[in-house]
C-alpha cells in the first residue's frame, strides 16, 4: 500500500499513454474503495510532467515501491 508522496516505479504500460515501464512516479492522492487507486504524476526532471496529461489514476498493479537507496546499491 502506498501513501501520499511515496515514490514508485511503473511496472506496466498505462493504456493510451506513452510513459515507459520503469519510469519513476510520485503518489499525489490515495482513493480508498473496493479497489484502491492512486492519483500519480511522472515528473520530467525539468519542472514539468511526462506525457500529455499532468496526472494519471492507476491501481497498485501498475506500481512497485522505489527507494533512492536502490540507486546507491544499498
Amino acid at each position: 500500500m502506498f501513501k501520499g508522496y511515496d515514490t514508485f516505479r511503473l511496472t506496466r504500460s498505462i493504456p493510451s499513454q506513452t510513459i515507459p515501464v520503469g519510469t519513476l512516479g510520485v503518489v499525489l492522492m490515495v482513493f480508498d474503495g473496493d479497489h484502491r487507486e492512486y492519483e500519480v504524476e511522472f515528473p520530467d526532471g525539468k519542472g514539468g510532467n511526462l506525457d500529455t496529461a499532468p496526472t494519471h489514476t492507476i491501481g497498485e498493479n501498475f506500481m512497485e515501491p522505489y527507494s533512492p537507496d536502490e540507486e546507491n546499491g544499498q
